[in-house]
């Protein structure tokens, strides 16, 4: 019911309190799609129109006919209607589990013909709890394409065309979480880049809608940063971040858009006054008790709950489940551009003792099985050498701009964050450029 004149809305409504309307009784159900329209108001002429409230309590109080009311938002409907309805059902983001299990079941209801891969399947799950609802499947970069009869050049760096990287939201992600806006428009000319203004502070617990997202990284060459998600990282603002950088860099120019990325991140790796090494171990401590607890110790947790009677079962068979059944998901990421397994194993060993406090906090359990133990530190290896990026301990950073030696503008969209160890956390996972072939994107 978008306007007051609509005839067959406002006739459905009118007949929900007519018992003639319906012979014999008993044999139909009525169904109001959008109910928050009717219940919150509608528009007529651009301006806000709502009925009468007492017409419409009295009119849910006298329906001759079972109704069912389906809403977008339950809360734009007052309490008073909800009391006069029989039942009110709201239904939730489902886990992971249940999202990876109904993908599983839409691919086999579509036919052996067009299987969704496993990766997309989680890729899609991860973005309905992300965006509330809203699953799609990345999109495959046009750079990316080419003519079945072509040899594509190789790349300066591996790209990631198939997937975006994993995100595995830590804690629920909350309804109020705001969607980042940014553009860039470029042409055989130069670049335009534009961004909201909402940022995320706090390790995502404030959101403020006032914030600066778009700075100029070199002060002397057209090249700018935007940045999305979190505002800081590891507790240090990118404003500060990229001002520090700003005078680092002073009048020296690079060749290529690549090169200022590798001087920059050479810079944030190197600011041991911004992110000293105590900062270092006691964030990483954080995402690794983050990353157990969502990814492992709710789940076991709720299993054990729910099969409290184990009869003498073991019950870390549970957590072991858990973890094997994770571990393969990893392969379905690349490897970070700068993935090195012994820096992995140096992370771990260094870090044991913020590592043992983590696990304690996140399992509650002064003992744990040394393999499970060991499974939860191949964990972690997985996390610091694959393209995924898990809880908000982390930064989208896109950079875009000319070097000396590009005759056109350029964009690399990266994904970075935390710092372990003196290393920052990063992959490229777009980059495009204007050529004489795409002139303009």
């Amino acid at each position: 019911m978008k306007q007051a004149t609509n005839p067959t809305a406002a006739t459905a409504w009118r007949t929900c309190a007519s018992p003639t309307a319906w012979s014999p009784p008993g044999s139909a159900v009525l169904l109001f799609d959008e109910a928050e329209d009717l219940f919150g108001g509608w528009v007529l002429d651009g301006l806000p129109v709502r009925g009468s409230r007492v017409l419409t309590h009295r009119l849910l109080e006298r329906t001759a006919v079972p109704v069912i009311w389906t809403a977008n938002d339950i809360r734009q409907i007052s309490s008073a209607a909800l009391r006069r309805m029989t039942l009110c059902l709201e239904l939730r983001v489902p886990t992971l589990a249940n999202r990876i299990r109904l993908w599983r079941s839409m691919a086999g209801d579509a036919g052996p013909s067009s299987p969704a891969p496993r990766a997309t399947r989680r890729h899609c799950c991860n973005c309905y709890a992300r965006n509330g609802g809203t699953a799609s499947a990345p999109a495959r970069p046009s750079a990316s394409v080419a003519p079945a009869t072509h040899e594509p050049a190789a790349p300066a760096r591996p790209l990631l065309t198939h997937r975006q990287p994993r995100f595995l939201p830590y804690p629920a992600p909350r309804k109020d979480l705001p969607m980042t806006c940014e553009v860039a428009v470029m042409n055989t000319r130069g670049i335009a880049l534009a961004a909201d203004s909402a940022v995320t502070l706090g390790d995502g617990e404030k959101i403020y809608d006032s914030a600066e997202k778009l700075f100029q990284l070199a002060p002397n060459a057209p090249v700018g940063i935007m940045t999305y998600g979190e505002a800081d990282l590891m507790q240090v603002p990118w404003e500060t971040i990229v001002a520090g950088y700003r005078q680092h860099l002073g009048e020296r120019r690079f060749g290529t858009l690549h090169e200022y990325l590798d001087d920059f991140v050479a810079f944030i790796e190197g600011a041991a006054a911004m992110f000293p090494e105590p900062l270092q171990r006691a964030r990483f401590g954080r995402v690794a008790h983050g990353m157990w607890r969502g990814l492992y110790a709710k789940p076991w947790r709720a299993e054990l709950a729910k099969h409290r009677r184990r009869n003498g079962l073991d019950k870390f068979d549970a957590l072991r489940r858990l973890i094997a059944e994770d571990h393969p998901e990893w392969d379905d990421y690349p490897l970070l551009h700068r993935s090195d397994p012994a820096f992995a194993d140096a992370v771990i060993g260094d870090y044991a003792d913020i590592l043992a406090e983590a696990e304690q906090a996140a399992f509650e359990e002064a003992d744990l099985p040394e393999d499970i133990r060991a499974g939860l530190r191949t964990t972690l290896k997985l996390f610091l050498t694959r393209a995924c990026f898990l809880g908000p301990h982390n930064s989208g950073v896109v950079i875009a701009g000319m070097g000396e030696r590009e005759p056109f503008p350029a964009l690399l969209s990266c994904r970075v964050g935390p710092i372990a160890k003196g290393r920052l956390k990063l992959y490229i996972f777009d980059e495009t450029c204007i050529t004489h072939d795409d002139t303009a994107m």
